[in-house]
């Protein structure tokens, strides 16, 4: 009797064994590899009562479609081009021509601060980044086309979004 007892409580083992990792397995297998985006937006000078700078977010499965998500939730319309140039956020068509030269532009956040990253949102690397946390805004560009905002100079992103306190 005492075997066939210790014969049972082998086999309920394996199969609870069993059970829980194939209840792991299906649990990992299919989580969601999404992330929650931040990106603050930044009108600059072409700011207006409707198009107020600020902090916007998303989940998603990458930096591009939380990009899109998050304009999207927010009702903000946005143009990109083909070649994936961020041309107007909200209404905003920033000018560049023979005496401006404001464009969008990006900058993906480190622990170092942030760092600019373009004016592009697709075949960048922006679609493939590792961050998490974005800064758009219109800047002007200098001769050599690097842009003349710094965000880190910037009050208003500091204490909203992924930095409210």
């Amino acid at each position: 009797m005492e075997k066939n007892n210790a014969i049972l409580f082998l086999v309920v083992g394996i199969l609870v064994g069993a059970a829980v990792g194939i209840a792991a397995g299906y649990v990992i297998g299919n989580s969601s590899s999404n992330e929650t985006y931040w990106y603050y937006i930044d009108y600059g000078d072409y700011a207006t009562s409707a198009t107020e700078n600020g902090w916007i977010s998303a989940e998603s499965d990458t930096v591009i479609n939380g990009l899109f998500k998050a304009l999207d939730k927010k009702g903000v319309e946005y143009e990109i081009t083909d070649t994936g140039w961020i041309t107007s956020i909200n209404g905003v068509y920033p000018v560049w021509d023979a005496s401006t030269s404001d464009s969008w532009g990006s900058w993906i956040w480190t622990i170092n601060g942030y760092t600019a990253y373009g004016a592009w949102a697709k075949n960048s690397g922006f679609d493939v980044t590792l961050g998490t946390i974005f800064f758009i805004g219109v800047t002007g560009y200098d001769k050599d086309y690097n842009p003349t905002l710094d965000p880190n100079d910037e009050a208003g992103w500091k204490t909203g979004g992924p930095f409210k306190a």
